[in-house]
């Protein structure tokens, strides 16, 4: 069953419940944010189990001090996204696990909508491994932001506060990332009708 999409105005009265000690609170908290949060960590390492592992923690971290989180945040989900974040680094560097590139044929259907924009009009299988390697070839960072923007479609403003960058080194980013996929020699000879795409993500970076 598809998780619910919450109003702010619903976001906000479930995290004033979670905050009062309300499990149903917590039940719905995780079965709403669990996919995303999951399909985000593997932009940061390809590892399944870390992941789940970061998930849960996070949530157990934050049901332990709901007494002492603040009532007033802009955002449930950039606040849960930020927690899983540093959550995962952490365990990241407390097993010191480096990401690795995951095999195509183990993310599809996890692809998030910034890489659908580039593969939407190819119906070629070997096409869209192509276009699925290259993004998997990215730097952390890049895949990153990628996923933020156009998967989680975060704002600008909301990507800076969770990289702890400014504005205009998270545009930066983006660009070069878009930039690499666009420069990429193989996709620019197997993929031409795909990449007539990236202009426009790429003019969507003047934009806010």
């Amino acid at each position: 069953m598809a998780a619910h999409h919450h109003t702010a105005a619903e976001e906000l009265h479930l995290w004033q419940q979670f905050r009062a000690g309300q499990r149903a609170a917590l039940a719905q908290l995780f079965h709403t944010y669990y996919k995303s949060l999951y399909n985000y960590g593997l932009k940061i390492i390809q590892d399944d189990a870390l992941v789940e592992d970061a998930i849960q923690e996070m949530f157990l971290d934050l049901w332990r001090g709901r007494q002492k989180l603040s009532g007033e945040i802009r955002s449930v989900k950039l606040y849960l996204i930020i927690s899983f974040r540093r959550t995962l680094l952490r365990r990241k560097s407390r097993f010191q696990v480096f990401a690795s590139r995951q095999p195509v044929e183990t993310l599809h259907g996890l692809a998030p909508s910034g890489e659908e924009v580039l593969i939407r009009n190819q119906t070629d299988a070997y096409r869209e491994q192509l276009v699925r390697q290259e993004l998997i070839a990215l730097p952390q960072r890049q895949r990153e932001v990628i996923h933020l923007r156009f998967y989680q479609e975060l704002s600008f403003d909301e990507i800076a506060d969770l990289m702890q960058m400014n504005v205009q080194s998270v545009r930066n980013l983006l660009f070069r990332a878009l930039t690499r996929l666009r420069k990429n020699q193989t996709l620019h000879d197997q993929l031409s009708s795909s990449l007539l795409s990236l202009p426009l993500l790429l003019s969507g970076l003047l934009l806010g």
